[in-house]
């Protein structure tokens, strides 16, 4: 009863400015972590339009399901990736290396750093099948004629991040601009009221980041959690980096430098 009074709310706010909400593409969605759901008799409305309840829908570019496990999101990204490494493989025979490089940033690329901060730290069983598609296409770029070879040397050569170093750098890029001041205020707060000492609240004094204590597993996989995390691991070199430029810089040369380390 709440919701559908609030829901009331938001569709007399929409037509007293004057905009339009299309309830026949609106849906809901009930979250939860817990494998055997309890059902309720949830029956949701707009403007006396009945909602549609559903496992999983796409907002802003990500496909959200409802445990949030970016299983669907995941899958999704990976066959763009093989469609890329198809198209890639028909044509590395008539352009330079140089051309397929192109191609890897701007066709595959954008992809992979999309929004990667949300479903990057998904668990190893969902996002294994994006790594060996991001390998794949590396092993093809590189000319690479072997199926299982190493991929270490052909990422540092190509100087290209793996997957993982790509959530690592835009999750640290993203606390650099938290604690720069850059960031929009609301996720700064959720990063400060962790915080039993304001470390960060100086240009000076980017050191450590206190975790905040989750004990959910699903917990940890959020941004609160993870971004100070792999923020407390960089190097003090990389962490004293004033200009986002330099910092984002730094840090992707350290990445590539310690494939073969």
């Amino acid at each position: 009863k709440k919701t559908n009074l609030e829901l009331q709310n938001i569709f007399d706010w929409f037509c007293a400015n004057k905009l339009s909400l299309n309830t026949a593409k609106t849906v809901f969605m009930i979250i939860s972590n817990k494998r055997d759901l309890v059902r309720h008799n949830c029956h949701l409305q707009i403007n006396n339009s009945p909602l549609k309840e559903v496992k999983e829908t796409k907002f802003l570019g990500i496909v959200l399901d409802n445990k949030l496990t970016f299983k669907s999101h995941i899958n999704h990204v990976a066959n763009k990736v093989a469609k890329i490494t198809y198209i890639i493989y028909r044509i590395k025979s008539y352009v330079p290396s140089s051309v397929l490089k192109t191609l890897y940033y701007s066709l595959a690329y954008p992809h992979l750093t999309y929004n990667i901060t949300i479903w990057g730290s998904a668990s190893a069983s969902i996002i294994t099948p994006l790594i060996i598609q991001t390998k794949r296409l590396i092993r093809l770029l590189y000319g690479s004629q072997e199926y299982l070879s190493h991929t270490n040397l052909m990422f540092k050569e190509l100087q290209i991040l793996k997957l993982y170093d790509i959530y690592k750098l835009s999750v640290s890029t993203y606390m650099h601009r938290i604690l720069m001041g850059d960031a929009p205020k609301m996720v700064t707060h959720e990063i400060e009221k962790n915080q039993s000492q304001h470390t960060y609240t100086t240009r000076q004094d980017l050191t450590y980041i206190k975790t905040p204590q989750y004990t959910l597993e699903m917990a940890r996989k959020a941004f609160t959690y993870k971004g100070p995390c792999i923020w407390n691991d960089l190097p003090m070199a990389v962490r004293d980096c004033q200009s986002h430029q330099s910092f984002k810089r730094r840090l992707r040369c350290e990445i590539i430098n310690s494939f073969l380390n």
